[in-house]
């Protein structure tokens, strides 16, 4: 088992997150349900903008896999597409998708990302990408 997934695990058994779905106001949306809805820019703005104090999933299940993606791509040498295909990149998201699952999107996503040039999230003022980062470093014992 790879050294992140360790430290995940052990994680999860024995300390309680404060970003979960029953913390916050949220709200959930079924893709198919989504229409009027421009999902890629609601995600990218997590990147932008703060938020109005509420959950959006599956929208910040997308951004916050990017983030961890990319994040144990920096600390653990993890490959970028691999982590993002993992089903358990977020163990306690029942959100989220793989990117095997939706690569289109992902994608899009991610040469959006690239050209914002939006993948220094450690230097990120928004808020919700700065506790994102916090609690990957909480999760995987970076210090």
């Amino acid at each position: 088992m790879k050294d992140w997934k360790i430290k995940q695990l052990l994680t999860h058994k024995t300390h309680v997150h404060e970003d979960l779905q029953e913390n916050h106001p949220t709200v959930i949306y079924r893709r198919e349900e989504m229409y009027g809805i421009d999902f890629q820019a609601e995600v990218i703005n997590y990147f932008l903008r703060e938020g109005d104090g509420y959950l959006y999933y599956p929208q910040k299940s997308y951004s916050v896999g990017l983030i961890y993606a990319k994040l144990l791509q920096r600390y653990f040498k993890e490959d970028f597409y691999v982590a993002l295909d993992d089903p358990d990149l977020l163990l306690s998201d029942p959100h989220f998708v793989r990117y095997r699952d939706d690569k289109r999107t992902y994608d899009q996503l991610i040469f959006t990302m690239s050209h914002l040039n939006l993948w220094d999230f450690e230097n990120n003022p928004i808020s919700q990408v700065q506790a994102s980062v916090s609690y990957f470093k909480k999760e995987f014992l970076v210090v």
